[in-house]
């Protein structure tokens, strides 16, 4: 058995993304969601969205993420730092 942690990674972050959101379909805001495609939501949660995996978090998406997706980020950004 292989095991890529980038992989293992990545697919824990595509399940974290899928379950923090009360449906599957917006308005192209991220903010406003329905279970069912309408006309009015009709981009599926997926569209548009690239999930990766870093060394380090730069803080590029607390924006959308919020403050709580940052809240340790110069802790890590020391901790990265030890590492190189």
């Amino acid at each position: 058995m292989q095991v890529c942690y980038a992989t293992m990674q990545r697919a824990a972050l595509m399940r974290s993304w899928r379950d923090m959101h009360g449906g599957e379909y917006h308005d192209g805001s991220f903010r406003r969601w329905s279970k069912e495609p309408s006309e009015e939501f009709r981009f599926h949660r997926d569209d548009g969205v690239t999930l990766t995996v870093a060394d380090y978090d730069d803080g590029s998406w607390d924006a959308l993420l919020g403050s709580e997706a940052s809240a340790d980020r110069d802790e890590d950004a020391e901790q990265y730092e030890e590492h190189q």
